[in-house]
């Protein structure tokens, strides 16, 4: 009988998973546990392989990514300790988490292009603004912030912000005349796990237990304790949205549900989703997307 791995290399890969989940808690004993391990490292093996590559032609086509930094960040020491932690004081973290940690890291889609994805320009702030008017350089800001102590800045700084906010303000120019494209809440693939950890847990306790009552028609109460994963699709394109697509925790199953995500599924099943659309599931919906360009970006994506 061929085990999982075997099945899932051979292409079965959707009902592997689905049996596996399934099957709850007991994945985590051997043999079964070594098995499916491997299905999830290879999963997750080709994830990367699909982020690294949507990244990469992403910038090539001039992709405004919100935070370029953060479009692909590889796996850090930091958040697999957080996750080892959590298990040992608190309990079970699925495996589809640990192994997305563990493999892929993080990635951040959000940002800018027709056809694909739209972030709105956040408002300029007053410091900003009277930074543009020379309020910081004129002589009564000056005599002012002698009297009472309050430290002036030297030219030098306030060129820097200046050119920055120079930089930022064009940015944001060329944002504005994407808001005629339709795309708007693309969804752009965000996933990361900072936010796993025994100190939030703890504080979620501690809030927990100050609060005298519950609003026991929340449906959010119910789930207990989550971890945020991404923001919601309204955050992705910098409007107010509701929260965002959280898991529930402790979970010693293999995959878990996403929650508040509009597909009721979990979290590989999103990914695949995500990837059907290049990495913007919100496109589904969308009937301005750039067909031609997704299907530039899809070619060679890999299955799992």
């Amino acid at each position: 009988m061929p085990t999982y791995l075997e099945r899932y290399q051979n292409g079965d890969h959707s009902q592997v998973w689905e049996e596996l989940t399934a099957l709850g808690d007991p994945i985590r004993q051997e043999p079964l546990y070594s098995d499916a391990l491997a299905v999830a490292r290879e999963t997750m093996t080709r994830v990367r392989h699909n982020i690294e590559i949507l990244t990469e032609r992403l910038r090539k086509i001039g992709y405004q990514f919100e935070q370029p930094e953060a479009a692909f960040v590889p796996p850090k020491q930091t958040t697999l300790k957080q996750i080892r932690d959590f298990e040992r004081e608190v309990g079970p973290v699925p495996v589809s988490i640990k192994m997305c940690a563990e493999i892929v890291g993080s990635v951040d889609f959000r940002g800018n292009y027709p056809g694909l994805s739209y972030y709105a320009p956040s408002p300029t702030s007053t410091i900003a603004t009277l930074l543009n008017a020379g309020f910081f350089e004129s002589q009564t800001f000056k005599e002012q912030a002698e009297k009472i102590g309050f430290p002036t800045f030297p030219q030098d700084m306030l060129d820097a912000l200046k050119d920055r906010l120079a930089r930022e303000q064009h940015k944001s120019s060329a944002q504005m005349s994407h808001q005629d494209i339709g795309v708007t809440y693309a969804d752009p693939l965000c996933i990361a796990f900072d936010s796993l950890s025994v100190s939030w847990y703890e504080t979620w306790q501690e809030v927990r237990a100050e609060m005298e009552e519950f609003d026991e028609d929340d449906p959010r109460m119910a789930d207990g304790f989550t971890v945020h994963i991404a923001p919601d699709l309204e955050h992705k394109s910098n409007f107010s949205g509701s929260g965002g697509y959280n898991i529930a925790l402790p979970n010693g199953a293999f995959d878990a549900p996403l929650l508040y995500e509009a597909h009721q599924t979990t979290l590989v099943n999103y990914l695949r989703i995500s990837f059907q659309w290049a990495g913007f599931p919100g496109l589904a919906d969308e009937p301005k997307r750039d067909n031609a360009l997704l299907d530039q970006l899809r070619v060679g994506l890999l299955p799992f």
